[in-house]
């Protein structure tokens, strides 16, 4: 779970995306401007021969774990 920046990409209609500090400030974008929970997770899956890191963004994440970023981040704090 990460905080990522959703101000629009310039000349682009895609989200900038990229993690955010604490404080709320993209790098990329240079400034503090929206921000919405991201999901990122990695898994290792193995058989008796082998086996295979994925990794998997924010969409699939949420499919996988079958909740939100947004629930995620509140069972977090809850926590």
């Amino acid at each position: 779970l990460y905080m990522a920046c959703q101000e629009p990409r310039p000349d682009s209609s895609l989200l900038c995306n990229k993690r955010v500090g604490e404080d709320g400030f993209c790098p990329s974008c240079n400034r503090v401007g929206k921000t919405a929970p991201r999901l990122n997770i990695r898994c290792r899956f193995a058989d008796h021969g082998d086996s295979a890191w994925l990794t998997t963004f924010h969409e699939a994440a949420q499919s996988v774990l079958g909740t939100t970023a947004q629930a995620a981040k509140d069972m977090e704090a809850n926590a």
